[in-house]
């Protein structure tokens, strides 16, 4: 191609010949329709079990109309993350989810115009079990279970 271009400069192939020869490899340019249009955003990993205080980074996919993976494109800003109840976890601007207690959360993510979101659960490190159980005057012995294998 580089070589045609110095040829055509010199007057060794008339400008309208080149111009017929590079016109195909500019039409995709020129297309109405995108080759690629972004349909779906996934958030991934999705439906996990966290512990409190371990951070994990959430990502996600973009898939095409087809349902291939494709990139982001460079001119889109970086996604909006957001936690359903920030007393459980809380998100950073890179999509780094911490626990800060147990329960569960729903966190969305939302780049460009579409919209996607998981459920977590975020496990304590440690549980506490106390026997004691707070008796009020008449009241009867705890109930009893037998479990059978």
């Amino acid at each position: 191609m580089e070589e045609a271009i110095r040829r055509a400069r010199r007057g060794a192939i008339p400008s309208t010949v080149l111009a017929v020869a590079v016109l195909p490899w500019g039409c995709a340019d020129l297309a109405l329709e995108a080759d690629r249009i972004p349909t779906e955003l996934i958030l991934y990993p999705d439906d996990v079990l966290l512990t409190v205080g371990e951070p994990t980074r959430l990502q996600f996919l973009v898939m095409d109309q087809h349902g291939h993976q494709m990139p982001v494109p460079s001119w889109v800003p970086p996604p909006a993350w957001e936690v359903s109840d920030t007393l459980v976890a809380e998100i950073s601007r890179d999509g780094t989810l911490t626990g800060t207690r147990g329960g569960r959360v729903e966190v969305r993510a939302r780049l460009a115009n579409m919209i996607t979101h998981a459920r977590f659960r975020m496990n304590p490190k440690e549980i506490v079990l106390d026997q004691r159980l707070p008796l009020q005057p008449g009241d009867g012995p705890p109930a009893r279970r037998r479990w059978r294998d």
